[in-house]
């Protein structure tokens, strides 16, 4: 027979035995458990910010390159707001430079007539609910046309902020998505698509352990890029690299030629550590403090002859899933009338006809057209897609 006290150091010990259980289980739950979520995405503050700082890259910038990155407050001060109207009509000013994120996303502005009179309709220049690209307006940011222009242009590296979007991977909702996004005030005089407020990111999918990357999807030209795997990009302290292309600053894993000839990356330029100033976005819906220009709904550059991009919350890219394909180069041709002829079907150096780049295009593969109106002449049965690059497009006999 147990005495009295040795039952009672028994249960006591049950007692102690079960608690210790049930801390250990809670530890391991732990970060799982959303503590904080201000943006309301489902996964908690502190593993974004943790998983962001952990993964932020490494930017190559081209040693040829004069067009650097800057943050969205050092641009805001230096361009103006204007709202575009189809031609005949004319823009119109929104005001001076020198903007606030509160002035940015006050506006509103009616639309014209087929007399360019205004009426009633109502653009307003911010969405703070969900954004998508079909919530685009047609308010837009420009560099004034001053003395001040090449300043602007030109970029300020020492201002420059990597802006973070953390989310759950869409098909694999253990796994994480961590886009990077890049702002250049100006992306370089390139053939065809020279334009403002220039927009580039990468996505680093991060497997459940929170440590091993998966794949980086590194973006070109807003309809391009690709997944890369393990042996495709380097990584520097678990970091991924990210070389900036030449006047384009698309995005690529290494040095070299890209994007069927119109991209060159290559070593020897300033390297922009992401890490140094990284700001976690939040969510399109609930953007973090200081962040709220994510709801501005013009474009960042002006209309024409390119027109600026939109804003990383409405893209479709942010928080659509990503093509599972790598696209090949190879696969595309580039189509201009306003090319020399007869061109060799890359983006330097389009095709000048619209035949040529059918003929030339493998099976399966894609023209891309920029705008114009161009002959048809001919019958062609293999596959083949047909995009738009900038404008309309008008194929015929």
């Amino acid at each position: 027979m147990k005495s009295p006290d040795e039952g009672t150091i028994s249960a006591t010990r049950s007692r102690t035995q079960l608690a210790v259980a049930l801390l250990i289980s809670l530890a391991f739950l732990a970060p799982d458990l959303p503590a904080a979520d201000a943006d309301g995405d489902g996964l908690d503050d502190a593993a974004e910010n943790e998983l962001m700082r952990h993964f932020a890259p490494l930017v190559r910038l081209h040693p040829a390159d004069e067009y650097r990155p800057a943050s969205v407050a050092w641009y805001l001060q230096r361009v103006v707001m204007r709202f575009y109207h189809e031609a005949p009509c004319s823009d119109c000013p929104e005001g001076i430079a020198g903007w606030s994120t509160a002035e940015l996303l006050s506006k509103s502005h009616p639309t014209k007539d087929a007399d360019c009179e205004h009426n009633y309709s109502n653009i307003k220049s911010s969405w703070n609910t969900t954004p998508s690209p079909s919530d685009v307006t047609h308010f837009f940011l420009e560099i004034p046309h001053d003395a001040n222009m090449p300043v602007t242009q030109r970029g300020a590296l020492s201002s420059a902020v990597c802006y973070a979007h953390v989310r759950s991977a869409v098909r694999h909702p253990r796994m994480f998505d961590i886009q990077y996004w890049f702002f250049y005030p100006y992306n370089g005089a390139i053939p065809f698509a020279a334009h403002e407020g220039d927009w580039e990111h990468i996505t680093v999918r991060v497997e459940e352990d929170r440590r091993t990357v998966h794949r980086v999807f590194y973006d070109a030209h807003n309809t391009g890029g690709r997944w890369f795997s393990e042996g495709e990009y380097s990584l520097e302290n678990g970091r991924p690299v990210v070389y900036s292309a030449f006047h384009s600053h698309a995005s690529y894993p290494g040095p070299g030629t890209w994007y069927n000839g119109a991209d060159h990356t290559g070593d020897g330029g300033p390297v922009w550590d992401c890490l140094d100033q990284l700001v976690n976005l939040g969510e399109g819906n609930a953007p973090s403090p200081g962040c709220e220009w994510i709801w501005y709904t013009g474009r960042w550059g002006e209309y024409l002859p390119y027109e600026g991009p939109e804003g990383p919350a409405f893209k479709a890219k942010w928080n659509a899933e990503y093509p599972e394909e790598d696209i090949s180069d190879h696969a595309w041709v580039f189509v201009a009338q306003s090319s020399p002829a007869p061109g060799d079907g890359s983006w330097a150096h389009p095709f000048h006809e619209f035949t040529d780049g059918a003929r030339a295009v493998p099976a399966g593969g894609t023209v891309w057209i920029f705008a114009g109106a161009y002959p048809a002449v001919g019958s062609y049965t293999k596959p083949m897609t047909l995009r738009s690059v900038a404008g309309e497009v008008l194929l015929g006999r």
